[in-house]
């Protein structure tokens, strides 16, 4: 189970050029073309899922260019390490994240706050379904990066983290004054829905919408519960 991490922001370092560029790999050139974005996009595809399913370790760059119909000469071209592919990985994977988030949110601005909530969890958990691969990644890839790519992946998860505990705030105001409460409310979020991730079914007996809806009430009414019982408070 994947859960994105939030770090203080005192053990933020300066990133060099490459590991600021996302989709680039740590490797510092020129843009890339089109042909070259959507090789890259094949690349990080088969490399996730390849690395999800076999382990990180035990899957070879031929194995993954062979999978993604590119050569392996090209695809070292691209990416020289599995640490740089799999930074690319996650890297892309959280940005679909903040994107899913942000348009969501803005889809469902004038919404009253469950509803939004609700509306944006849907968004992200339809991101991470069709991800689920690059998701299962976060948490046994960050030791495999190098420290710079490392706190590069964490930054971009602190992204996530924080347009999502502002959004729970505003359905749970109270939450204002039990800052504490806020990251582990928000990583309960995002580690039950990374896990249904991978076991929902459409054809199942809920509807995605009804689990987004579903999941919204669940952490506002457990958030509310949360913050009498850590300050000793009648429940609501």
């Amino acid at each position: 189970m994947a859960v994105l991490h939030l770090l203080p922001a005192a053990q933020r370092a300066p990133l060099p050029a490459a590991a600021s560029q996302p989709g680039r790999g740590l490797i510092l050139g020129a843009r890339p073309t089109r042909k070259a974005l959507d090789r890259r996009q094949r690349l990080r595809e088969a490399g996730a899922a390849l690395f999800a399913t076999q382990g990180i370790e035990n899957t070879p760059i031929h194995q993954i260019a062979h999978a993604a119909g590119v050569s392996s000469r090209t695809a070292r071209d691209d990416y020289p390490s599995r640490a740089a592919l799999l930074h690319d990985i996650l890297h892309a994977h959280l940005d679909a994240l903040t994107e899913a988030v942000g348009a969501a949110d803005e889809r469902h601005a004038n919404a009253e706050p469950a509803a939004r909530l609700s509306g944006v969890i849907l968004a992200l958990f339809a991101t991470l379904r069709a991800n689920r691969h690059a998701h299962a990644l976060l948490a046994p890839g960050l030791p495999s990066l190098p420290g710079p790519a490392r706190e590069d992946i964490a930054h971009a998860g602190r992204l996530v983290t924080f347009r999502l505990y502002t959004i729970i705030e505003a359905a749970v105001p109270r939450l204002a004054a039990a800052r504490e409460l806020r990251a582990p409310i928000t990583r309960l979020l995002l580690a039950a829905l990374g896990n249904a991730a991978q076991w929902f079914r459409d054809d199942g007996a809920l509807a995605s919408e009804d689990y987004a809806a579903l999941l919204a009430r669940l952490l506002i009414d457990g958030a509310k519960s949360a913050i009498a019982l850590h300050r000793a408070e009648p429940l609501p």
